[in-house]
């Protein structure tokens, strides 16, 4: 109810696992049309940016903000996505696990990636590829927010 009425900005997991139920994408949630062609520019100024409203962080909420990068293209299989990582303790790492795979480019700032069993850093100009089923989670360290360019593959 949280997510409809827009009081809640949901993480990308969660817009995942929802538009796999649905069998849509997730640009389903962004469209403002319904286009499908097999070609689709965004420009900057239309993309959609999702970010968590200051006053509301809530234990469990994941600490990153996402912008699509496309998002009229309803039937695609992966999301392309601008992320940017927030400086968070360990203790406040929130781990989630969806279908599909993921690849992030690291453009700026230092990326800590955590599964389970493993931790990664990742600088700018380092890529990581991975099955998105396994608990994962990032922090950008040193303090500072860090950007990534990340492509989602859901198995929709």
């Amino acid at each position: 109810m949280d997510i409809e009425r827009g009081d809640f900005i949901p993480p990308v997991a969660t817009l995942l696992k929802l538009a796999g139920s649905l069998s849509v994408g997730m640009a389903y949630f962004f469209e403002e049309m319904d286009i499908n062609e097999k070609i689709s520019i965004t420009r900057k100024g239309e993309r959609v940016r999702i970010k968590r409203r200051p006053h509301h962080h809530e234990e469990g909420e994941v600490d990153y903000i996402y912008e699509a990068l496309e998002t009229k293209k309803p039937d695609k299989h992966m999301e392309p996505l601008l992320v940017e990582f927030q400086p968070v303790e360990t203790s406040d790492m929130v781990f989630v696990n969806h279908e599909g795979e993921e690849f992030l480019y690291i453009l700026e700032g230092t990326v800590e990636f955590r599964t389970d069993d493993r931790t990664e850093v990742l600088e700018p100009g380092d890529s990581l590829y991975f099955d998105s089923d396994i608990n994962h989670s990032w922090r950008s360290l040193k303090g500072k927010t860090a950007k990534a360019l990340g492509v989602i593959w859901n198995k929709v």
